[in-house]
């Protein structure tokens, strides 16, 4: 993987707009979400249907607890989705940095085997994640 933020790239869109407008998206969603009363907030489905966590069981929680500034709860609700989150704010954070200060957009590269990679490792991490809620009875 090779990081880079040349002075100037041409014919080139950065990502990382995309991803902090994504990331208030999420917020905005999660904040409506919040705000409505909580019979309104239907319960997972999977969970009802099978008395097991699906994959995303507590992602509602941990918005509502990075929402609420409980981030060592929200972590606990459901980590890979936090870290994730966490990845794409750091993302975020250090292309608007590059941007604001030094003129500068930030670019990941990657190859098409470190892509294969990354996705491996992405699944691992949701398969490990939903292994770890299924333990802790979610």
């Amino acid at each position: 993987m090779r990081i880079r933020a040349p002075l100037h790239q041409k014919g080139t869109v950065p990502a990382w707009p995309f991803v902090g407008f994504g990331l208030l998206v999420l917020a905005g969603l999660g904040l409506f979400i919040k705000l409505l009363p909580e019979r309104w907030v239907p319960p997972c489905g999977f969970h009802v249907a099978t008395g097991h966590p699906c994959p995303s069981c507590g992602v509602t929680r941990m918005g509502f607890a990075i929402l609420s500034g409980h981030l060592v709860d929200a972590f606990f609700y459901h980590p890979f989705f936090f870290l994730v989150l966490g990845a794409l704010g750091l993302w975020f954070g250090a292309g608007l940095a590059l941007r604001l200060f030094w003129k500068r957009d930030l670019f990941f590269d990657t190859t098409s085997r470190e892509d294969k990679w990354l996705w491996l490792l992405l699944l691992l991490g949701f398969l490990l994640n939903w292994a770890y809620l299924w333990r802790a009875g979610v």
